[in-house]
């Protein structure tokens, strides 16, 4: 996304485009963060927005789920370091449980991915 604040119209506009929308949709380097974390901001019609912020100017991390579904936010296993992202959420339906996540890993990390 490269900035979820400036390309919010853009995803939007695309979302309305589509002949039937996405339950879930995951989006990486929103460039949230602790200084600029305006969620109101980051609202989508029929969404529910669920995010984990980065630590640095980048990344960043986050979840939109569609107001119909159940949605448990599972920050158990959400995690923001200096080298990774992660965010996790677990969906109901009928008696199944689906764990959904995005994970983010920054292109200079030393995080080595196995």
């Amino acid at each position: 996304m490269r900035s979820l604040q400036k390309k919010l119209p853009i995803l939007q506009q695309y979302l309305s485009e589509l002949k039937s929308t996405p339950d879930i949709v995951a989006i990486t380097e929103t460039r949230l963060n602790h200084t600029n974390n305006q969620v109101s901001n980051h609202n989508l019609e029929g969404y529910d927005f669920y995010h984990c912020d980065s630590h640095t100017l980048a990344g960043g991390v986050g979840l939109y789920v569609k107001s119909s579904l159940i949605a448990h936010y599972r920050d158990d296993m959400t995690n923001s370091t200096d080298d990774f992202e992660t965010i996790w959420v677990e969906i109901s339906i009928n008696k199944d449980k689906l764990l959904v996540g995005v994970v983010y890993r920054h292109p200079n990390s030393n995080f080595l991915a196995f």
